[in-house]
């Protein structure tokens, strides 16, 4: 660059000094704009020229901008319209259409804080998995469409480059590799400032180098089945999508679904506009609920100004990490579980034959599970093991116990805390 020559660069939104530039478009023309509707081609701060970006994907529409800002009454009304908006085309359950509502308006401010969580719907052919991604994308910041034969670096590329909320279909990718790439996306895209490292090759060379992709985004998923990493799968707010019964939803979507969206898109926009410099982290502690779902509830909590739709939130959390418990339920660690608090309340050394006698007898298995089973298990549950004259015993105190009773729903049923009691 020749000295005194502006350095240019294009970016889909842009901030200097407390104000918030985000990118539109109107009549193929791409614009910055600002709370109060200042609208600019070009932010110049020196030695800086900044333009919006515009290219394919803008021109395609596979990512969608809003038009403009568009006045909205309030928080409440914002998302009863987006609500409303998503019940009028899709049928899922009443509490998952709400919590839907919540991600959509968070995916607006998402990039004010440090973990993001990823809405997924499950189910076979049919029962609306893509239309659920299309209409609740359409609404969400800068919703990206991956779909058909895209490869993953271009899936790399679009995150780090637009920032905004990926809508995948995880059966687009069926190669091992590439499903393998998609994984690596997921598991780090839900936390700020985890990087994914690819070798990409010099332009013009043969070497080879790392280069790091910023993949923080939301996502949408839709599947057919669940993630083997139950790590990444607690990450998501899962819906099972059903048969649909309700004869009021369109077959297809109407010619005046675009025009819908792109209104929510523009209020949302005055949203992120007029409440970006003003969110806050306000953590929530839900009691006998997993970290890891505590961890990507606080955005919405933390979003949610409202007293009642807090309280919302907060029984998702619960209902939310009982599927978990009711998943792990029919698992083999369970009956590990339960044998070690029931034991544990008697003894403190407990040997995997007395594990594995206590399954047997609490569950009356025909066949009987030994204690080698019991080891294997044990290890699995990262449960610590150490030998005692010559027998090996699970090595446990109260802080382990009460993280099976969390982790496994052993556990009295717990008073329903008001909202106070479990904000910190």
């Amino acid at each position: 660059m020749a000295k005194g020559r502006p350095f240019k660069i294009s970016t889909s939104f842009f901030t200097i000094d407390n104000t918030i530039w985000e990118e539109i478009i109107q009549e193929d023309k791409t614009y910055f704009i600002t709370k109060g509707g200042i609208k600019v081609e070009c932010l110049e701060q020196n030695p800086l020229k900044v333009y919006p970006r515009m290219d394919a994907l803008i021109r395609k529409k596979v990512i969608r901008l809003p038009s403009d800002i568009e006045e909205y009454e309030n928080e409440k009304e914002l998302l009863s319209e987006i609500q409303k908006f998503i019940h009028k085309y899709v049928e899922v359950m009443p509490e998952f259409e709400k919590i839907s509502a919540y991600y959509v308006l968070l995916t607006w401010l998402y990039d004010r804080f440090n973990t993001i969580g990823y809405l997924r719907v499950l189910g076979e052919w049919g029962t609306g998995k893509t239309r659920f991604r299309d209409v609740v994308g359409s609404i969400c910041y800068k919703p990206m469409y991956v779909s058909g034969a895209i490869s993953t670096s271009a899936v790399f590329h679009l995150i780090d480059q637009y920032r905004g909320t990926l809508l995948l279909d995880e059966g687009d990718f069926k190669e091992s590799t590439e499903h393998a790439e998609i994984i690596k996306i997921l598991n780090c895209g839900y936390s700020k400032g985890t990087p994914v490292l690819r070798a990409e090759k010099s332009e013009g060379t043969e070497r080879w180098h790392p280069v790091p992709y910023d993949v923080y985004s939301p996502k949408i998923i839709t599947s057919r089945q669940k993630f083997w990493d139950e790590a990444l799968e607690s990450r998501c707010l899962t819906e099972i999508m059903e048969i649909k019964v309700r004869e009021d939803i369109p077959i297809d979507l109407p010619e005046k679904f675009e025009e819908e969206a792109l209104h929510i898109r523009n209020k949302l926009l005055k949203y992120r506009l007029d409440r970006y410099f003003d969110i806050t982290f306000q953590p929530v502690v839900i009691p006998y609920i997993e970290p890891r779902i505590n961890q990507i509830l606080n955005p919405f909590y933390s979003v949610i100004q409202d007293t009642k739709m807090r309280e919302e939130i907060i029984d998702f959390g619960r209902q939310m990490h009982k599927r978990l418990i009711e998943d792990r339920g029919t698992l083999m660690q369970a009956w590990v579980a339960t044998a070690l608090v029931r034991l544990y309340s008697e003894q403190e050394i407990i040997t995997m034959g007395e594990i594995a006698k206590e399954i047997n007898e609490i569950y009356e298995l025909e066949e009987g599970i030994t204690a080698r089973t019991v080891g294997s298990l044990a290890k699995k549950m990262n449960i610590k093991k150490k030998t005692i004259h010559g027998r090996i015993c699970a090595k446990l105190d109260d802080r382990v116990i009460k993280t099976l009773r969390i982790r496994y729903g052993i556990e009295e049923e717990i008073r329903k805390e008001t909202l106070d009691d479990v904000v910190q």
